[in-house]
């Protein structure tokens, strides 16, 4: 995956971010929002419905965002630090769009894995209330490496979590990179995202751990499994579980016949490609453009799964893309 990979998803997860987090306390906050037209700016939320965060550098990026329990929002991503470059970002919002005093530091936390650049793309809140933040720590000695930390509920780093509440996996190649993660029922954390194969270029990369940090043996090879759909670069950036228990992992599969197609791979509970879905595990789709691509899913109550992106229109530009497919 090229480097420029965690900074389109952020552009595009920026918008969701805004969009999410206004929509998520608008249903959150008491008040007249009932009243008030579909769609539009909650005004209970922030200033007229917006919020805007200084981490304290000029490049504070917001990349994903989930919902506690209480209607609280965590927003995590990236801020930069002079001297340690890129650290990831978590921060803490209550339901009316004021930073959350008592997490971390005046509602912020930045988190340093020691690289060059640590940015964080996925953030997930188990069942107990700790918040964990997946990313990539870009400008290791082993290249750029898979990272997750885990925060108690006041944003403090979880001890016994990893090495002081961090943890950092490098899947032997000179670019492994998370761009999602999802908790299971068990409380262990799935995180996809990429890995480099040097005669096939990326592959789809999944990696399951334990709840202290540890990958998990039970899972594919030593707790990490590979996929590859052919393309030059094939990328994960979406992952969810289905009520079985099966990974439905999503993302695209760049540099194919068709150009540029969205890919799905689904998993046994052990990590084995799932070979009653598609083609031994995995789909591929053409949507009829050269740069079809897929950012999001989301598994219905029924088993069939959404898939969102986009596709690529002639005289339009991109569109906005959604697919279902049965579970």
């Amino acid at each position: 995956m090229s480097s420029k990979t965690p900074y389109r998803a952020a552009t595009l997860l920026q918008r969701a971010v805004l969009v999410a987090a206004i929509g998520a306390a608008a249903c959150a906050c008491s008040g007249s929002h009932d009243s008030a037209a579909a769609g539009s700016l909650d005004a209970g939320f922030g200033s007229g419905g917006k919020v805007t965060t200084d981490l304290g550098s000029s490049a504070d990026r917001a990349n994903t965002v989930t919902i506690q329990t209480d209607g609280r929002i965590i927003v995590a991503g990236s801020t930069q630090d002079p001297a340690q470059g890129d650290n990831f970002a978590v921060v803490r919002y209550i339901t009316d769009g004021q930073l959350d005093p008592s997490f971390g530091d005046g509602g912020k936390v930045s988190t340093d894995f020691g690289s060059e650049s640590d940015i964080a793309n996925a953030v997930v809140i188990q069942p107990d209330g700790k918040i964990v933040a997946v990313g990539t720590s870009h400008g290791t000695a082993s290249g750029d490496d898979i990272a997750l930390a885990r925060y108690a509920v006041d944003g403090k780093l979880d001890a016994s979590f990893g090495n002081g509440g961090k943890v950092r996996t490098d899947l032997g190649s000179k670019a492994d990179h998370a761009n999602a993660a999802a908790i299971q029922s068990d409380g262990r954390i799935i995180v996809a995202g990429s890995t480099q194969d040097p005669a096939r270029g990326d592959n789809f990369a999944v990696a399951r751990y334990t709840t202290d940090g540890k990958l998990d043996p039970s899972f594919g090879d030593g707790g990490k499994v590979s996929t590859d759909f052919g393309g030059e670069s094939d990328i994960a950036n979406a992952v969810v579980i289905q009520p079985d228990g099966k990974i439905v992992v999503v993302g695209t599969s760049h540099g194919t016949d068709t150009g540029d197609d969205i890919a799905l791979a689904r998993y046994t509970t052990d990590g084995k490609p799932d070979i009653s879905f598609g083609n031994d595990g995995k789909v591929s789709t053409d949507l009829g453009s050269k740069a079809d691509h897929a950012n999001a899913a989301a598994i219905q109550s029924d088993g069939r799964i959404i898939v969102a992106g986009s596709t690529q229109d002639p005289t339009q530009g991109d569109n906005i893309a959604i697919l279902r497919y049965h579970g």
